[in-house]
């Protein structure tokens, strides 16, 4: 299935560091988001992103769990690089990819970053957010508008690199010509609301401007992350991919952000919860 691309990567208004990637190589497509400290969560996503494209010939839609052992390989090599380097340790990224084919696609997805399903006017999360949140809503204990502002929405409880085993979501939807779908990373859907997001890549004309449009609006809100969004429509003319990994590494405002960063927070918590895990399984 032919395929148009647009994508738009920000630094956002607080961060001085971008430390989001992204892959747009047809039929693979991917977001990557990176953490921990310094630019160790620059190294986390840009790896990830080169094991998805270095091992782009490895996977089929004959063999969709070869999706799933891309994101494994990218995970040992964040947790290799990680365990053998001090000033790279306990860095982690999400990863959220998708394989777009004739009739369905597969996503192979871990953490936070989202895929969404756009399909006459409406809008589908196609991914489940792997924070201790998210799994707060999918168990009925809050609501998707409680967990909005609930002081730990910024946990995460799976990532690339934080451990040499990693549970990794994989499903297949249902994929027709003029569907929309969109990956971002929590930059976009930790600022505006899932019918912000739908209103805006709906009155876009092509990729390129829902992209563009939605990277302003979290901008506009606050820009308190980095922004990727990266947009693809199916059964489109085929345009140009963009390079990947990055298109926007520009410093964010003169100020320093503060000494515990959102995406600082997120690496904090999973790395508090591995030990809580590792402390039951052996204490």
């Amino acid at each position: 299935m032919n395929t148009a691309v647009g994508v738009r990567t920000d630094v956002g208004r607080v961060r001085e560091g971008n430390e989001d990637s992204y892959l747009a190589e047809h039929p693979l497509f991917a977001i990557a988001d990176g953490m921990g400290g310094h630019s160790a969560g620059e190294v986390a996503s840009e790896t990830a992103v080169k094991v998805i494209s270095d091992g782009a010939a490895q996977v089929s839609f004959e063999d969709p769990r070869s999706l799933a052992r891309l994101l494994n390989n990218a995970n040992a090599a964040i947790y290799t690089k990680a365990q053998t380097d001090a000033a790279l340790h306990g860095m982690g990224t999400t990863c959220t990819l998708v394989m777009a084919g004739e009739g369905s696609a597969y996503i192979a997805h871990v953490g936070d970053s989202r895929a969404y399903r756009l399909r006459e006017g409406e809008i589908e999360q196609l991914t489940d957010d792997h924070t201790l949140v998210g799994r707060m809503v999918r168990e009925g204990q809050i609501s998707p508008e409680e967990a909005q502002h609930h002081p730990q929405r910024n946990v995460i409880t799976n990532a690339l690199g934080l451990d040499s085993n990693i549970a990794v979501d994989l499903r297949e939807i249902e994929a027709r010509p003029g569907d929309r779908l969109l990956l971002c990373s929590d930059g976009l859907s930790s600022m505006i609301s899932d019918s912000d997001i739908v209103t805006a890549a709906n009155a876009a004309e092509d990729p390129q401007q829902a992209a563009e449009a939605l990277v302003e609006l979290a901008l506009e809100a606050g820009g308190e992350d980095n922004i990727t969004v990266l947009v693809v429509d199916l059964g489109g003319e085929d345009t140009p991919a963009p390079p990947p990994r990055r298109t926007d590494t520009s410093p964010g405002p003169s100020s320093a952000p503060p000494t515990t960063s959102h995406r600082g927070r997120k690496w904090l918590g999973a790395l508090l919860l591995l030990l809580l895990v590792l402390a039951a399984a052996y204490g």
